[in-house]
């Protein structure tokens, strides 16, 4: 039996849930820990002060490039140096 690891997302007020929930289920830790992080970034971006106009008339360039650079950023591939390091990479290299 595996473990599965969830990420609920709701609507409440006053501890009674108003709208239907999200739920989203990760075979791995890695992985949930990973979408979860990358929701909680992009919903401390939408109620940032700076951002408060998204989706009105008021919306301009720098307000969309804010929201498209963070997902850029966490979506897009990683170098093999990145993701192992650049020691661990030379070591590897020497046969260490």
């Amino acid at each position: 039996m595996s473990n599965m690891f969830s990420i609920k997302i709701s609507m409440s007020t006053n501890g009674k849930q108003i709208m239907g929930s999200k739920i989203l289920s990760f075979y791995s830790l890695d992985g949930a820990i990973d979408h979860f992080a990358f929701l909680e970034g992009f919903f401390d971006l939408l109620c940032a002060k700076e951002n408060s106009d998204w989706g009105t008339a008021l919306s301009n360039d720098a307000l969309v490039n804010r929201f498209t650079d963070y997902v850029r950023a966490k979506v897009s591939p990683i170098s093999f140096e990145e993701q192992w390091g650049r020691e661990r990479i030379e070591k590897l290299k020497e046969g260490n």
